[in-house]
């Protein structure tokens, strides 16, 4: 393993200096509770007494040409209760509580390939505070002792990058590893690591390295807090982050993230792409989103990972990009979202989930995105929405290289600009039900295809399905991703008004020629386009599409309600794509298809899989009909053509 320590003027180390350490400034150990006032009320540094072995308090800090540092250990410099980059400068306090150079012993956490070392206000271990890894007087509004069995009404507050608010961790799980942190008030300004300017920044902090992140609850800590507000502002300046086996529960919290700038300068960003697979958005080392997602940013405000468990009740979240509440690398995770407001305001998603073990479940949120509620990655990783009123200026779920997970929009309101459930080289279990309200304004309930991010790929299986169950939709089904097979099962009285059909899926990206790469050439630039999908309708050799009916429901074929108003101008979708395609069609004795009024009539036509000839005669169905459609051979297909008035397309 590569051991590069984190960065920064507050662990830089002293030796190299050969600097001599301070000693009669009226420092403190943090043998006691808080530093002791000091007699001096105004300190210099120098080289003579820049290595601070002590916590030591003044009224009035100058720092020149040479930078404090710890004798051992990180170095940490507070105004007035305010973490601060140690920087040259003169520091004035205007309080009793003065400034302060506090230092601290290491908390080395590993990432990968390289180690960091993280500063934090309060640092809890096995259910008391270690005051030896705690700022303390960057913790406000009580006195941190190692007797606490809470914090209560704790201020933390940084303007500065790459320092934690609040670490709590537990040994196993046989340790008292609960802890409550209630009414905490937490404002972090600056990045999460010290050296964005630099291409190689992963040595200083990323989005998985946890530095400065607000609340890190790890090792088998069980954290509840209650009636938090955590802001953020900076690249990776995660607000709450979940890892190892741990514990959270949030309870009626507000929490902010508005993200941050990464760099300015257009030859270091041009940089940053070079290599034929970008650091930057590398699995485990990122500081922004794939492009491929579909989205852009540099800040998600929570991330679980690894084993834990995190729960929101009563909880806002304010977010400016990336996403809100996410599920990274990890063997088992649940998620739990209840009663929640999230909003994404400029791009991202409200959840990412993403593991054979991830399971995300939210329950009577309201949900605000840019982009879509929900991204599903690879695994059998599942999500389920009951009784949600989510609205997306784009997707419902973008669901890619899935095998098996299963996907419920249980009751709730859906609306959605594009697609709601969008399966890209997937094959989950898709499910609407209980009633649940959906409108696509580009009319389409769900689209598959294979999956548009070359380096993503495709998931493992062959079947795809979705219920429709106790629930009136309108919109259309397109099975674009060709040797597959889709099961379409509408019951329970459910009713759907469009097209079902299989289809030829083209790339946007292709009709508006637009370069869509990944490797080895990356093209940030074509965000836009992933998950953008023309469709023809269609027979396709080789594909499945079954449709069942069952417990009095009903399927009104119309003409197509999907369209292609898009990212660009070009459609392949022609006004006169009134052909659809499927394999079967089951219907139980109550059950049926019938002729939407604003067509004349449909003609149904068995085709021969291996010749593509007709077998048989065409069926006319002017109103309702209520028989199945079984191929006669395998292999075979029907075709159902639907016929506007003579007036013209009735649309």
């Amino acid at each position: 393993m590569i051991n590069k320590n984190f960065k920064s003027v507050a662990t830089l180390s002293a030796t190299a200096l050969m600097l001599v350490a301070l000693t009669a400034c009226g420092g403190s150990s943090h043998s006691s509770t808080t530093p002791v006032t000091p007699t001096t009320t105004s300190l210099t540094i120098t080289s003579d007494n820049a290595s601070i072995s002590a916590t030591t308090k003044v009224t009035t800090l100058t720092i020149a040409d040479v930078l404090p540092v710890a004798a051992s250990g990180s170095l940490t410099l507070t105004v007035d209760g305010v973490e601060t980059p140690i920087a040259a400068g003169t520091y004035t306090s205007s309080s009793s509580t003065g400034v302060v150079l506090e230092p601290t012993e290491l908390i080395e956490v590993t990432n990968g390939d390289y180690t960091y070392n993280w500063r934090t206000a309060a640092y809890i271990a096995d259910g008391a505070p270690v005051l030896s890894k705690s700022v303390t007087s960057a913790v406000q509004g009580l006195t941190l002792t190692e007797s606490l069995a809470s914090l209560d009404g704790a201020t933390i507050t940084s303007v500065g990058p790459a320092f934690n608010g609040i670490v709590v961790t537990a040994t196993d799980s046989t340790t008292a590893g609960d802890f409550k942190i209630n009414n905490l008030t937490m404002n972090l300004t600056g990045n999460g690591g010290t050296d964005f300017d630099s291409t190689s920044y992963v040595e200083y902090g990323n989005d998985f390295s946890g530095v400065g992140a607000g609340v890190v609850t790890q090792g088998y800590a069980n954290v509840t807090l209650n009636s938090p507000s955590i802001i953020t502002n900076g690249v990776v300046r995660t607000a709450i982050l979940v890892k190892e086996h741990s514990t959270l529960q949030c309870n009626s919290g507000y929490i902010q993230t508005g993200g941050g700038q990464l760099s300015d300068n257009a030859e270091l960003a041009a940089a940053y792409w070079a290599p034929a697979i970008p650091t930057i958005i590398a699995s485990g080392y990122m500081v922004m989103p794939p492009f491929m997602l579909g989205i852009k940013g540099d800040c998600r405000a929570s991330n679980l990972l690894d084993y834990g468990t995190a729960t929101y009740n009563d909880t806002t979240f304010n977010v400016k990009n990336w996403g809100a509440l996410s599920v990274d690398t990890n063997t088992s995770v649940r998620l739990n979202v209840n009663n929640c407001k999230v909003t994404v305001t400029d791009s991202g998603y409200a959840s990412y989930t993403i593991g054979d073990d991830s399971k995300v479940y939210y329950n009577d949120c309201t949900v605000t995105v840019p982009d879509m509620a929900l991204i599903a990655a690879n695994g059998a990783a599942s999500a389920y929405f009951r009784n949600d009123t989510v609205t997306s200026g784009r997707f419902g779920m973008v669901i890619w290289g899935n095998s098996g997970g299963t996907f419920e929009v249980d009751g709730g309101t859906w609306s959605t600009a594009k697609g709601l459930f969008v399966l890209k080289g997937s094959y989950p279990n898709v499910t609407i039900k209980n009633g649940a309200s959906i409108t696509s304004a580009n009319g389409r309930i769900l689209e598959t295809a294979t999956n548009d991010d070359s380096g993503g790929g495709n998931g493992s299986g062959t079947t795809a399905s979705l219920t429709i169950d106790d629930s009136t939709v309108t919109g259309d089904i397109i099975h674009g991703f060709e040797k597959t097979e889709l099961d379409v099962v509408i019951s329970g009285g459910a009713s759907l008004t469009g097209a079902i059909s299989m289809a030829t899926a083209t790339e946007e990206s292709t009709l508006d020629g637009v370069l869509k790469t990944v490797m080895p050439t990356p093209n940030p630039d074509s965000c836009p386009y992933f998950g953008a999908f023309d469709y023809t309708y269609g027979y396709i050799t080789g594909s499945t599409l079954n449709v069942t009916l069952s417990g009095a429901s009903i399927w009104t074929i119309t003409a197509p309600k999907a369209n292609n108003t898009y990212t660009g101008t070009v459609s392949s979708m022609a006004p006169t794509n009134m052909v659809y395609a499927i394999t079967s069609l089951t219907l139980d004795a109550t059950s049926y298809i019938k002729v939407d009024s604003g067509l004349s009539s449909l003609s149904i036509q068995e085709y021969d899989g291996g010749t593509g000839l007709a077998k048989g005669s065409p069926i006319t169905v002017t109103s309702v009909y209520a028989t199945s459609l079984i191929p006669s051979t395998t292999g075979g297909y029907f075709l159902i053509t639907a016929t506007a008035p003579s007036s013209g397309r009735p649309f």
